[in-house]
C-alpha cells in the first residue's frame, strides 16, 4: 500500500559576484558546449555570467 512521507528540499542559488546584493538568474542564452552553459544576469546590477547549471535548483 502507498504510503506518505515528508520530504525537506533545499534551494541552491547564486548571489552576483560583481555586486554581491542581487541573484543570478538564467536569460535564456544557452551555450551548445559539452556539458551547456547557461548564461545568467544579475536581478540586481544586470551583471552578466555564465555557469554550467541553472540558478536556482532544488536539491
Amino acid at each position: 500500500m502507498p504510503e506518505t512521507r515528508e520530504v525537506k528540499t533545499n534551494q541552491v542559488d547564486q548571489r552576483c559576484p560583481e555586486c554581491g546584493n542581487g541573484w543570478m538568474r538564467p536569460n535564456g542564452v544557452v551555450q551548445q558546449t559539452n556539458p551547456p552553459q547557461y548564461e545568467h544576469t544579475c536581478t540586481n546590477c544586470g551583471a552578466k555570467r555564465t555557469y554550467g547549471m541553472r540558478y536556482p535548483y532544488i536539491v
